[in-house]
């Protein structure tokens, strides 16, 4: 089956640099599209088969910005459609793209 993953969805992949651990991110660049890598000033292009994905908190999270660079569609396991916990928070999860 052929996922359409968009910018703004919120996804669950397994880590690029340790493949036990799944992470949460948010998707911000999709194949194609252009990135520009902070504290580098490089743009990049996203490659085949890949997209940018980044934390909701950029001060805290490990994400394309800071550790992996793009990642492969393949690793995404899943989407994020909802916030469980803690229970005040709970709640659609947000499909929009967070300003940095």
């Amino acid at each position: 089956m052929l996922h359409r993953y968009e910018r703004g969805q919120v996804v669950l992949l397994r880590s690029p640099t340790d493949p036990d651990l799944l992470i949460l991110k948010r998707i911000v660049g999709l194949e194609g599209d252009w990135v520009v890598v902070p504290d580098h000033a490089d743009i990049e292009t996203i490659p085949q088969g890949h997209c940018w994905v980044e934390g909701d908190n950029p001060v805290c999270s490990a994400d394309s910005r800071s550790a992996y660079g793009s990642v492969p569609l393949g690793l995404i396991e899943g989407r994020a459609r909802g916030i469980i916990w803690p229970p005040a928070r709970i709640s659609l999860v947000s499909q929009t793209t967070v300003a940095t």
